[in-house]
């Protein structure tokens, strides 16, 4: 099998290894086309991270908002709205009219807890749960 490498007789009778032009012009073409593919596919990998990365972050922000403001006995019904971590986020409280005519109790009250969070660019972050707190 023939190498890449050929000898020559160079000046002297001397023998002179190195590759032939036609060899040289194929790698170049190669390293060309994979250079000029790379840099997409790296870019489009870098969007798709950082989007991966937003949404964990909007997450993890509505389900701090979560803990934080409603962890109290009397909830009350209306809206509220604040910036964490550089989310935006919205509240949205509300009686489950559902839930009291199916399980009525003159104690507690459950409420329909929505908690959004838009992600730059991306998708809007929604958790929804049901509280349960105490009637006033």
């Amino acid at each position: 099998m023939m190498g890449f490498i050929r000898e020559r007789l160079g000046r002297g009778g001397r023998k002179t290894g190195g590759f032939l032009l036609l060899e040289a012009l194929v790698a170049v073409s190669i390293m060309a086309f994979v250079l000029s593919v790379l840099p997409a596919g790296v870019v489009l990998s870098r969007k798709s991270v950082q989007k991966a990365t937003d949404v964990v972050g909007a997450r993890l922000v509505a389900e701090a908002v979560l803990t934080n403001e409603f962890s109290v006995p009397y909830l009350v019904p209306g809206t509220n709205s604040g910036t964490l971590d550089g989310y935006e986020w919205s509240t949205l409280v509300r009686e489950s009219q559902f839930l009291q005519e199916a399980y009525p109790s003159r104690q507690w009250v459950p409420y329909d807890v929505i908690i959004q969070v838009p992600v730059p660019n991306g998708p809007m972050v929604t958790l929804q749960t049901i509280r349960v707190g105490r009637s006033s």
